[in-house]
């Protein structure tokens, strides 16, 4: 713990004491809390990540010893606290580390936070989640499973760009935002970087398919939306040539334009009874599909297959 060159206390590694057992904490950048001084004894106020703990809130006495480093002296209080914000590239090229319990009260994951930990197999982000950051988690080529909270309203561009094991994956909304135009690409980058392990998408917080939500992706077999969907998009899925099963629910009222046309492993699907309109050429060269079920009062005449 030293002064920098303008005199400011900085806090560097500080040994605390946890049950008994000694823990080194990497305090958060910033000048800690100075919450009193007492002769040579300096009372802080500091965060900082614990060994194997989680974020760590203390209460500090510091003693003075006449140069310009300041030894810990008493340890007056201390906490675990829930970590809200991961900040830009904290765990950046952390390649040994393979897991990360995220606490319930994150709210944000900074850029390049995790970028290049290919250590990282499974990745749960939990309720609450607010954004994650541009190549959050680039690069982490050995994960094979990522779900993000429903909460998010953010995910930046590329924040899964390069996870070329990642089979499954879990989003509240398809695109940047909840209303961009942009496909499910985005956070991967863009259409040539998608991951050809990828095989299941979950949507969890949307009730829309936009337009062009999964044209092209290629690879994909199975996309499920967790809460009914009411409106499909043009092209939606166009193009989607693995493709084999789709699970939308039962309220469905629009089906856009060639919002299914080429995928050829589709091999069945349901038109609800509420579905009001199925736009042209919806289903055209859906060569597998041998089963469409009917229950709306619409009749095959009235769309081009």
């Amino acid at each position: 713990i030293t002064h920098d060159m303008q005199g400011r206390l900085c806090l560097g590694a500080v040994l605390l004491l946890a049950d008994g057992q000694s823990i080194v904490t990497r305090l958060e950048r910033g000048d800690p809390s100075v919450l009193g001084h007492r002769n040579d004894t300096f009372l802080l106020h500091a965060r900082g990540q614990g060994n194997g703990i989680g974020l760590v809130e203390a209460e500090l006495a510091l003693g003075h010893e006449g140069t310009a480093h300041h030894e810990v002296v008493g340890v007056l209080r201390q906490r675990e606290a829930a970590v809200t914000d991961i900040g830009v590239s904290a765990f950046n090229g952390c390649s040994s580390l393979t897991s990360f319990a995220f606490s319930d009260g994150l709210v944000s994951i900074g850029e390049r936070a995790f970028y290049n930990c290919d250590g990282l197999t499974e990745l749960v982000l939990p309720e609450g989640i607010d954004s994650i950051g541009g190549r959050a988690f680039y690069d982490c080529n050995n994960l094979t499973s990522a779900t993000v909270g429903s909460t998010a309203t953010s995910i930046g561009q590329y924040a899964f760009g390069q996870c070329n094991n990642l089979t499954e994956l879990t989003i509240p909304f398809v695109g940047g935002t909840p209303d961009d135009g942009n496909n499910l690409s985005y956070v991967f980058g863009d259409q040539w970087n998608m991951p050809q392990s990828l095989r299941k998408v979950t949507v969890t917080d949307s009730t829309t398919v936009k337009p062009y939500a999964f044209q092209s992706l290629q690879y994909v077999e199975e996309i499920v939306y967790t809460q009914d969907v009411t409106e499909i998009g043009n092209y939606a899925f166009e193009s989607c040539t693995a493709l084999k099963r789709v699970e939308l629910g039962d309220a469905i009222e629009t089906i856009g334009s060639y919002s299914f046309s080429n995928c050829y492993a589709l091999k069945s699907f349901t038109i609800h009874a509420g579905c009001q309109s199925v736009g042209n050429y919806a289903f055209m060269s859906c060569y597998a599909l041998y089963e469409v079920y009917n229950d709306s009062d619409l009749t095959f005449a009235e769309w081009d297959m």
